[in-house]
């Protein structure tokens, strides 16, 4: 177990941040981030135009537009691969590393997490019958995984190519001090999950959670060279998240088998102090172990 307390051996990330070639001028790099940032924020509103309003597509609270919402990730993706194409004269693969160890890593890690993310679900304390709100039609749900498990690769892929990939390699193009490729685009996915919450309290713990998971993908990418294991962290965490449990009446629960019912808290109600009651650190605790536990699995895989 001592590669849990080895201190960061990143001399893979030298190769991997090498592939970003010559045109790393700050001036493009923050044209390039700027431009995809808006094509993220923009397809939400070009997928609105061919998408039904049944489909509840900027909620995700059907399954039709989740998948629509996941799957819609293409469009940033590829406006990527033109960004770097046009502004650095390079293809959209270089941000992944090479073919072979993006492979092996993306498999050394994604099975073993997801296992880790397994058991961890299945431990105590189980929810109640009167935390769950709804389980849908087992039939029904193995249905539609044919098209949501290929949309949350979509989805996996186009965040890690960007923050992992494009920033990540951009940065320690310039700069070897992780202070700069690792913190600051971790700082930048977190705040980002801030928007995925109805409320103040539940946004910092979103973005906390978010920037020590980019933390971890930023981590082991930087220790292999390639984004395969930050892809298969990823993806195990968002087919559980997004796949096994939702919450009853909020955002992005199209998909997910199990609706449990929402805190029965005022969240609405609590500021940023309330990190520091109880209920707050309790919610921390979890956080921090959220996102720890599967950074140690994947950590363990690599062997580094």
């Amino acid at each position: 177990m001592r590669i849990l307390y080895a201190p960061g051996d990143y001399s893979a990330h030298a190769a991997f941040a090498r592939l970003a070639g010559s045109e790393t001028g700050l001036g493009k790099t923050l044209l390039g981030i700027i431009t995809v940032v808006f094509g993220f924020a923009l397809t939400p509103l070009a997928l609105s135009a061919v998408v039904p309003p049944s489909w509840s597509l900027a909620t995700g609270t059907t399954a039709a537009g989740l998948i629509a919402q996941l799957a819609g990730f293409a469009l940033p993706l590829g406006l990527l691969g033109i960004v770097v194409w046009s502004l650095h004269g390079r293809s959209l693969a270089t941000l992944f590393g090479p073919r072979d160890l993006t492979r092996s890593g993306f498999r050394s890690v994604f099975v073993k997490v997801l296992l880790v993310l397994a058991v961890l679900q299945a431990a105590p304390p189980w929810p109640s019958d009167e935390d769950i709100a709804l389980i849908r039609p087992f039939a029904l749900w193995v249905a539609y995984l044919p098209l949501a498990f290929p949309a949350v690769i979509i989805q996996v892929a186009a965040e890690e190519a960007f923050f992992r990939g494009y920033i990540q390699q951009q940065l320690a193009a310039r700069w070897a001090s992780p202070r700069v490729w690792m913190i600051a685009p971790a700082l930048v996915f977190g705040s980002i999950h801030f928007l995925n919450a109805e409320t103040l309290i539940e946004g910092l713990v979103w973005s906390i959670w978010a920037t020590l998971f980019a933390l971890s993908a930023a981590d082991i990418t930087a220790r292999h060279g390639s984004l395969g294991p930050a892809i298969g962290l990823h993806l195990a965490n968002n087919l559980f998240a997004i796949l096994l449990f939702g919450i009853d009446g909020r955002a992005s629960n199209g998909l997910a088998l199990i609706l449990v019912a929402p805190p029965d808290i005022d969240l609405s109600a609590l500021g940023p102090e309330a990190l520091l009651s109880g209920w707050g650190l309790s919610q921390m605790t979890l956080t921090i172990l959220g996102a720890g536990i599967p950074w140690l699995a994947a950590r363990i895989a690599l062997r580094r």
